[in-house]
């Protein structure tokens, strides 16, 4: 009994599985992304990758996670999530108005 007292939490924790995962191309810069989407993909700039978008529902809500780096693994992303994580968090009804 004690263990499962103690387990409990844990797994409450747990985020919810997804419902939908999206893969977007990301650049840093306007002009690299334009020319990935006028050439239909056939050119990816070295300032495009692609990004995964996550729906997980949270009680009422839709949350969205955006991955920047979802293939990245090692101690280059360790240090890349330093300067800046790979993961970001929003409410989807929020992005989907921030798109209108």
């Amino acid at each position: 009994m004690r263990s499962l007292i103690l387990t409990l939490p844990v797994l409450l924790a747990l985020p919810a599985p997804a419902l939908a995962q999206t893969a977007v191309a990301v650049c840093t810069e306007q002009s690299e992304l334009e020319q990935l989407l006028e050439s239909d993909a056939a050119i990816r700039p070295d300032g495009c990758r692609e990004a995964r978008i996550n729906i997980l529902e949270h009680g009422r809500d839709r949350l969205c996670r955006i991955d920047f780096a979802p293939e990245a693994e090692g101690v280059i992303a360790e240090l890349r999530d330093v300067a800046a994580p790979r993961q970001w968090w929003i409410r989807c009804a929020d992005l989907g108005a921030a798109l209108q």
